[in-house]
């Protein structure tokens, strides 16, 4: 594979790829008092680490404190409940003492990056590079991005012309579905299914939740046999995400986004502006998720939406369409309009697009 782009990027990555030490929960001395760092400390082999929001994050994951979990303390403790998380993360770290787990340690930025469940395979810059360029020959694929985040998790993504399709009721319209290869100290190695609208070059990830895509979970040769195999399906697995993706399209088109669905996707896209400040990027986001627009139509019916709670606003519908809105979900992912977002940011917004398109159900799917 001749392209010096691509060189480039794996040397970039094998140069950040975060190093990898084995442990057991009791041996981990975490201070989660200092004051330093938000998110606590780790010393090893006498040296001082600062965890990153990803580790602390990565340790809850591998202690089976679940999302849910958090959500229901947060309701009894309030958003400011560190001192008692701390109590059951410590807790839950005694229970299971004996447990081994992964600490991943970024050398660029000295940071830890990850605490994982041991038995998560571990993919070496190596392996992960053979098998990109093995893919990408098998299925003639065309490179279209390439990126390293802080936390050290790498991607991929292709396209391939011929994998193209068009949906019947969206007139001048036209997608190419590629792949999205990943791997890291808090991603899986997968291949994910990719949709690009080629009208405004839009790009969205099929979301790992649809188990759509190969993925290595086991650190075994049947599990690695597996792996392989199912990647030389590739082509099947794209056929299937088209289908899943023009039913899928069609719902979108009859539904309308809810108040709280635009403002929650509006609120992820300015987390990731560089200076939220500057008025012009006030301005973008009002082009592209207008709440202020919406607030105003219910004015206009006596309702003040600011007064209300967000139960209210999922039973809120706007003028646009969970398609529309997606649409401008992708297409703020994956354009400049001088927010000052990065690849980075844009990557994972187009992998939360794609989460919120295959999500259970809309909020206002089944209103009357």
């Amino acid at each position: 594979m001749k392209n010096s782009n691509y060189e480039n990027f794996k040397k970039e990555v094998k140069e950040n790829y975060p190093i990898r030490k084995n442990s057991t929960l009791s041996q981990l001395n975490i201070d989660f008092e200092d004051v330093t760092n938000g998110n606590g400390s780790i010393s090893i082999e006498g040296v001082k680490l600062s965890l990153s929001s990803s580790a602390f994050k990565s340790l809850l994951k591998t202690l089976n404190i679940t999302d849910n979990f958090m959500i229901k303390f947060t309701d009894i403790f309030g958003v400011n409940s560190r001192n008692q998380l701390v109590k059951v993360i410590k807790n839950k770290m005694s229970t299971n003492r004996d447990m081994k787990v992964a600490i991943y340690i970024s050398p660029s930025t000295k940071r830890v990056v990850a605490i994982n469940d041991a038995s998560k395979p571990y993919v070496s810059p190596e392996f992960y590079f053979n098998m990109v360029e093995n893919v990408i020959s098998d299925h003639n694929l065309d490179i279209s991005n390439m990126s390293i985040s802080s936390e050290g998790n790498v991607q991929v993504s292709t396209l391939k012309n011929n994998w193209g399709f068009d949906i019947p009721d969206l007139k001048d319209e036209s997608f190419h579905t590629g792949v999205i290869i990943t791997t890291g100290p808090t991603d899986d190695l997968a291949v994910d299914p990719y949709i690009l609208r080629l009208i405004c070059e839009n790009g969205m990830v099929g979301p790992r939740r649809l188990e759509m895509g190969p993925r290595l979970m086991e650190n075994n040769v049947e599990a690695i046999n597996t792996f392989m195999n199912e990647i030389k399906q590739l082509g099947d697995t794209s056929l299937k995400f088209q289908g899943i993706f023009s039913e899928r399209v069609g719902v979108m088109n009859k539904t309308l986004a809810s108040y709280n669905e635009m403002l929650k996707i509006r609120e992820m896209v300015s987390d990731k502006v560089s200076d939220i400040r500057d008025a012009r990027v006030e301005a973008v986001l009002d082009r592209f998720f207008p709440i202020n627009e919406v607030k105003s139509m219910y004015r206009e019916k006596d309702i003040n939406l600011d007064t209300l709670t967000s139960r209210h606003w999922k039973n809120t519908k706007t003028n646009m369409t969970t398609w529309e809105l997606l649409n401008s979900f992708t297409d703020v992912a994956s354009h400049d309009y001088g927010m000052g977002i990065g690849e980075n940011a844009k990557n994972d917004l187009r992998k939360q697009s794609g989460l919120f398109m295959f999500k259970p159900h809309f909020d206002t799917e089944f209103l009357v």
